[in-house]
């Protein structure tokens, strides 16, 4: 999409500088054209109030000013129907939708554009939340192929790609592109044609990119705002990466416009360096300068010469060499910036200026580089332009912190970048929960482009010449930021914020539970941090290994795969004591006698793996052999409460046993679920069962609305995964995601509060290859508003599965908080399979009272 101005005076809303961030997010900035057309019919009527109204917002959205274009548009639709100009009012509808993206105002966009084509019983946001991929898609697809062919529909069709792939599902993207691209070979259009491949080009690229997200490689912590990223690898993402590349040619070559022509090309060379076809890059790098030259000074081109300069730097960095010189970049940037003077245009000027900053710091001339990105933050901030400002505030803070590791001057090179890193997690706090809302694809950039900012500020604060040296703020103030990473990190996954009443964690440890101890690791870029609250002591323990980043997620990424094998127990033992080592040997001194539970706020990967499988090679003892376990989200919990006595407790336990086949997808059957079904009706007198076919979303929804449940058990097929479509709980006839759960432990009691103490699922697993696949478990975790969940990371059989459970209830009906309780469930089991495959696999997520 290009970049383009704002009005400078207008402070509304936030979501204006969305549009920007979204794009700068991705790396290279991807030039979409919103298809903007005047109706056909006002080129040959006499000039009319509708007509009019369509130059003016055609005018008006040229010139940025996209809410007023939007309105002015609004009207030309209404004065359209007003005269029986059907196709005005349509063309005048979809220029709204164009208006509304402009903005980042994406899913109203995709409502507005299905409005236009009257459809009205489908909402853009349950469209693109629903899990399965058949139901309630056909009949709106089926109206759009009815409609009578035009170019106003293949562009409306257009547009509504474009905006289903921002609101990230590419997939559905490229099936409504496919039917436009149809209709433009039909009338034909070529113009419209070549357009449609740019968009198609760069559906195709974020599948690659969400690959790259999910099963990737390692994120680099020390990246910068401006960083040309890590080239893609696995064939997989090459796939489709090629396939966007096919698309950028194909549009380029039947382009007859010179600005969709150089949008192609622009879009194809970043997406050569990307995946490491140089040698294509540098051939496309002549055409695209010539071009380049003979287009005149507007805004379009201003950003069209940015995107390139990146693209040449990312060469240079890519190819090892010097080539294209630097300096030349420099000299491009340099008349960009000019252009954007002569233009008067401040967001241009002042990512011209923090292109210049970034490229000097490239070049380690870091005090060029600190002056440029200065210019660059005031640039933004005279205009109010946040989005821009929290990158160069972020490159500032990476720019000092830079110098600081060359002068070795920590107090005040890193002082002043942890004021800037400060700045920059300021503006993106003001940021976030718009762009949440607004563009969920920033959910496959998060990693890239916000995580960095967080960790590297925690980097600062902890960057001292040895660990006892460390401030007791600089300790609070790094555990904190994680956390509000972590909380951001979520939130972007559930795309909503959390805005529950939660109770500090230190305030559980000092007053509810003086046995509990919390430790908090950080991994970073060249050492894995450790910081250790105890009970009833305000002062933070810290604690440093000096281990890089690469080893340590190597090391828990080889772990995590080899769990679910059974045949691999001794590899398991091996890393598994590694990581005791690092984790539990510096800080175990520290725990006195009186520690029963250690409570892990988790970093990153970590998040993967069960803490309980840790291994103590002095004492030949697992930790769960040592201490109770459990996860926290964040240093926050819901109010924490023991759990009902056991008179008082009732469950809600549901299961298929079944073989079943959903949406394509066969599940085996757990045989097993009918006895842990049983059993628990056994354990705990107070339950109700739903079992196969019975296991109905509306059967569900009845008893959590009917009775007051404080125990939900699901022992059915289960799977989390980063993303919140491929997230979902397996019912007797359908896959529930995390919204239609959720909508179902609301209606657990009359007054629409949420009782349930414990949240269960027996049968679940991570999604395989996925890095991230966590989140879907801390997702469902907390979004369900269970106090508590205790889940598998991976599938074992159902036999072990029953045999935990019935453990695990039976220690709860003595009265064992739930931390000790699962323990005991996992060491019943530990006495006679001592292979972690079969115990280890569960975790407790939340209050462990």
């Amino acid at each position: 999409m290009v970049i383009r101005k704002t009005r400078k005076r207008d402070r509304r809303t936030l979501v204006k500088p969305i549009k920007m961030i979204a794009l700068v997010l991705v790396g290279i900035i991807l030039f979409v054209n919103i298809p903007m057309l005047l109706p056909q019919a006002a080129a040959k009527e006499p000039a009319t109030e509708a007509a009019k109204l369509s130059i003016e917002g055609k005018n008006l959205y040229e010139a940025g000013q996209f809410d007023a274009a939007a309105n002015i548009w609004q009207e030309a639709a209404n004065a359209y129907k007003r005269s029986g100009n059907e196709e005005g009012q349509t063309q005048s509808l979809i220029n709204v939708a164009g208006a509304m993206q402009a903005n980042g105002l994406d899913l109203k966009a995709c409502n507005q554009i299905l409005q236009a084509f009257k459809i009205t019983q489908l909402d853009c946001r349950r469209l693109i939340q629903d899990n399965n991929k058949d139901r309630g898609q056909n009949d709106w697809f089926q109206v759009l192929e009815a409609k009578p062919n035009s170019l106003i529909k293949a562009n409306g069709l257009r547009s509504l790609g474009d905006v289903l792939q921002k609101l990230d599902r590419p997939n559905l993207s490229i099936k409504v592109l496919n039917l436009s691209l149809q209709l433009a070979r039909q009338l034909p259009s070529p113009s419209t044609e070549s357009a449609i491949l740019v968009s198609l080009g760069n559906a195709q690229r974020t599948l690659g990119d969400n690959i790259q997200i999910q099963q990737g490689r390692i994120n680099k912590q020390n990246s910068s705002p401006l960083n040309c990223g890590e080239q893609a690898k696995d064939d997989a993402k090459i796939a489709s990466y090629q396939q966007a590349a096919s698309l950028y040619e194909q549009a380029a070559t039947k382009s007859i416009s010179a600005e969709t022509r150089m949008q192609a090309q622009l879009n194809h060379l970043s997406l050569l360096l990307k995946i490491n076809q140089l040698i294509q890059a540098q051939s496309l790098i002549p055409q695209i300068e010539s071009k380049l030259k003979d287009l005149p000074t507007t805004q379009t081109t201003i950003y069209a010469r940015i995107n390139f300069a990146q693209s040449l730097v990312c060469l240079n960095q890519y190819s090892g060499t010097n080539t294209p010189e630097l300096k030349d970049v420099a000299k491009e940037l340099i008349a960009v910036l000019q252009q954007a003077k002569s233009l008067g245009d401040e967001r241009a000027k002042s990512y011209a200026l923090g292109y210049l900053g970034w490229l000097y710091e490239q070049n380690q001339q870091l005090s060029e580089a600190l002056t440029l990105t200065q210019k660059a933050l005031f640039s933004a901030q005279a205009i109010q332009a946040t989005d821009i400002a929290y990158q160069w505030q972020w490159q500032l803070g990476h720019i000092l912190k830079a110098q600081g590791d060359i002068k070795g001057a920590f107090v005040g090179d890193v002082g002043a970048a942890i004021a800037a890193y400060d700045a920059a997690i300021v503006s993106l706090q003001s940021l976030r929960l718009d762009m949440i809302a607004m563009n969920s694809q920033m959910q496959f950039s998060f990693r890239e482009k916000v995580e960095p900012v967080y960790r590297q500020l925690v980097e600062s604060l902890l960057q001292t010449q040895g660990s006892s040296n460390v401030k007791s703020n600089n300790l609070q103030k790094a555990r904190t930021t994680i956390e509000s990473l972590q909380l951001a990190e979520l939130e972007n996954f559930l795309r909503e914020p959390c805005l529950k009443p939660r109770v500090e964690i230190d305030r559980i440890v000092d007053k509810n539970d003086s046995t509990a101890a919390v430790i908090y690791p950080i991994i970073l870029e060249k050492q894995l941090a450790i910081i250790l609250k105890l009970p009833r002591q305000e002062e933070l323990h810290y604690y440093a290994t000096t281990i890089s980043q690469e080893e340590v997620e190597s090391t828990i990424g080889k772990l995590q795969q080899y769990l679910p094998d059974v045949t691999q127990t001794s590899k398991v033992k091996h890393l598994s004591q590694q990581l005791y080592d690092w984790l539990i040997r510096p800080l175990e001194a520290d725990l006195n006698s009186n520690i029963e539970t250690l409570v892990f706020v988790l970093d990153g990967s970590l998040r993967n793996i069960p803490m309980s499988v840790l291994y103590d090679a002095q004492q030949e003892k697992y930790l769960i052999e040592k201490y109770a376990i459990a996860l926290a989200p964040g240093l926050q919990l819901l109010e924490p409460k023991p759990l009902r006595s056991s008179s008082k407790i009732k469950v809600l336990a549901a299961g298929v046993s079944q073989k079943r086949t959903i949406e394509g997808r066969e599940f085996a059957p757990l045989t097993n679920v009918k006895k842990e079904l049983a059993r628990i009706q056994v354990d705990i007198p107070k339950s109700e069962e739903l079992l196969d076919s019975k296991f109905t979303k509306t059967n569900l929804q009845n008893k959590l609305r009917t009775t007051d449940f404080s125990v939900v058990h699901l022992a059915t097929h289960s799977q989390f995964s980063s993303n919140l479509e491929k997230t979902f709980i397996l019912t007797w006839d359908q896959l529930l995601n995390i919204e239609d759960l959720v909508d179902l432990l609301k209606q657990n009691n009359s007054n629409g509060s949420n009782s349930i103490e414990l949240l269960v699922l027996s049968s679940c697993e991570t999604a395989v290859g996925d890095r991230q696949a966590s989140l879907g478990l801390a997702g469902i975790a907390v979004k369900a508003g269970a106090e508590s969940t205790v889940a598998s990371l991976w599938s074992i059989d159902d036999f072990s599965t029953s045999e935990i459970m019935h453990q695990l209830y039976g220690e709860l009906n003595k009265g064992l908080t739930r931390a000790k309780a699962l323990r005991q469930a996992q060491l019943a089991l530990l006495k006679k399979e001592k292979r972690p495959y079969f115990w280890a696999s569960f975790v407790l997520i939340g209050n462990w009272l």
